[in-house]
């Protein structure tokens, strides 16, 4: 197999520069565009990893989208957002998938099911995003995903999902081998309708990703104008917390941060020179 290298660069998270740190730990440094963060390696580009006909995709008619990939000992897990049918992007599923390479991936289960309402009336009308991440202080997974509203879409105005709302849980098993659940589902950490920023759409909140520096806990939270589809932006902002159960609360005098024309579904990690960076779905 032919491989091909290349260098990766992060994007500068200037909304990161100045928050506080434990005491003796560093204040994460600015990085310039020429310094080398992450260095990535394609080792081939044929094909997609799970793709119609794989093995578990079979009630999976549109696809898979976001969520989180772990390697845990030495096999992988992730959790995904799966499209299983009509309505679409409505009837939907989080799946537990597992692979001991990270290329031949096997279906383990559901975390959770929407529940497919497509009368607008529904909370949970469809899931997406969701965004595992190990607490230490706790000893387990605690789980963020988005819940959607959903009903047929106007000229112009997207209405597939609309109104998320971020629900937090927490799984029942305590210690790593928790992450495939089952998870309690806890409290609405964000809502489309409580305290949101001006650039913040007709979506709702449409991702959300906890991390920790020091004592205090921050959130990259997305949304979109889906109602004006042909001016669409999807943006990004910062919330904090104290604790990860919250309360949340946006950081709107730093929102949106910028990222750019399209960003969603941040995932941030911090390496071990002490740089975090955000892997995003950005375009176009």
């Amino acid at each position: 197999m032919n491989r091909k290298h290349w260098i990766g660069y992060s994007l500068v998270l200037g909304a990161l520069l100045g928050v506080s740190c434990r005491s003796g730990e560093k204040t994460p440094r600015l990085i310039g565009e020429q310094d080398t963060i992450v260095r990535f390696e394609v080792v081939a580009c044929a094909d997609t990893v799970i793709h119609r006909g794989s093995p578990g995709t079979e009630e999976i008619f549109y696809g898979l989208e976001g969520g989180r990939v772990v390697k845990l000992g030495s096999t992988y897990h992730m959790m995904t957002a799966e499209m299983v049918g009509e309505p679409y992007c409505v009837n939907m599923r989080l799946g537990h998938w597992c692979s001991a390479d990270g290329i031949s991936w096997q279906r383990l289960g559901t975390i959770r099911q929407s529940d497919g309402d497509f009368t607008g009336t529904s909370q949970r009308a469809a899931v997406w995003g969701p965004m595992p991440v190990f607490h230490q202080e706790d000893n387990r997974w605690h789980l963020f995903y988005v819940c959607y509203k959903g009903k047929p879409s106007e000229p112009d105005k997207s209405n597939a999902g609309f109104d998320g709302v971020i629900q937090h849980a927490v799984s029942d098993t305590e210690g790593i081998e928790g992450f495939g659940g089952p998870y309690t589902d806890l409290e609405i950490i964000l809502r489309y309708d409580v305290d949101p920023d001006s650039w913040e759409g007709h979506q709702g909140v449409d991702s959300f990703f906890p991390y920790q520096i020091g004592d205090t806990w921050y959130g990259f939270y997305g949304s979109a104008t889906t109602q004006q589809m042909s001016t669409c932006q999807w943006q990004v902002g910062l919330a904090r917390a104290e604790r990860i159960e919250g309360p949340w609360s946006r950081m709107s005098d730093r929102n949106p941060v910028d990222l750019r024309s399209f960003a969603e579904n941040p995932i941030v990690s911090r390496l071990d020179n002490g740089v975090y960076i955000a892997i995003v779905d950005g375009g176009p």
